[in-house]
């Protein structure tokens, strides 16, 4: 069903299939009190979990990208995907520098 679903979206981090699949089944979703207290952090890690997608979908040598570009591809607002980095450098998910002058971020390492 359904739960099924979302779990395979979310090992792939398919963001845009993570926003279908909630605006499909917003009844059964809203039905679980649980995924309701708990969607913002739902929609935190499918953020992260769609910027570690991208990252190791990029060869290796062009691990770069735009700040914009990562907000485009997770749907966060600008001003939150440094945040986003952040968060997955210091859950030790990726390494690199964030480089705000440039407004880019270079990425070092993936975690596998």
């Amino acid at each position: 069903g359904w739960l099924h679903k979302l779990l395979q979206i979310f090992s792939a981090g398919d963001i845009d299939a993570f926003s279908a699949l909630c605006a499909e089944h917003k009844d059964a979703i809203h039905s679980q009190p649980s995924l309701v207290q708990n969607f913002e952090m739902l929609r935190q890690k499918i953020a992260l979990l769609c910027l570690m997608q991208v990252i190791f979908n990029r060869p290796p040598e062009d691990r770069m990208l735009g700040l914009k570009e990562v907000a485009r591809l997770t749907k966060l607002e600008f001003d939150q995907v440094e945040w986003l980095l952040m968060k997955a450098m210091s859950k030790g998910l990726i390494k690199g520098e964030i480089d705000q002058v440039d407004g880019v971020v270079h990425i070092s390492w993936l975690k596998p």
